[in-house]
């Protein structure tokens, strides 16, 4: 049988980027993603290449389902990093971004299967 892997994801950065590390990933079908929430507030939220700072909206996208983490406040002190993980599901690309205000625009966004 073949084996999954957790593929993982920083969301920010301990000294404050608004990236995600990495910002593409390849995964396998069954694979899980596991998005690590660092300082300050961040989201990841499933997006699409056309719009890539609009949540998906599964009534147009061929009812691919979306996801959303909610915001994910730490501290800069905290030595524990919130998670939020997805399955992989689908082949296609699935694009994401951070849903804190402006973090999108100034170019936080990740792409899996790309």
């Amino acid at each position: 049988t073949a084996s999954t892997k957790v593929h993982e994801v920083q969301v920010g950065s301990k000294d404050g980027k608004l990236v995600f590390t990495p910002d593409s990933l390849d995964a396998a079908l069954g694979d899980s993603v596991q998005f690590q929430f660092y300082p300050t507030s961040h989201s990841v939220v499933r997006s699409s290449f056309e719009n890539p700072c609009v949540p998906l909206d599964p009534s147009t996208s061929n009812g691919t389902s979306g996801f959303f983490s909610g915001p994910m406040p730490v501290q800069k002190s905290d030595t524990y990093m919130p998670t939020f993980t997805i399955l992989v599901t689908e082949t296609t690309p699935i694009w994401y971004y951070c849903g804190a205000p402006s973090h999108c625009s100034l170019g936080m966004v990740g792409v899996i299967n790309p």
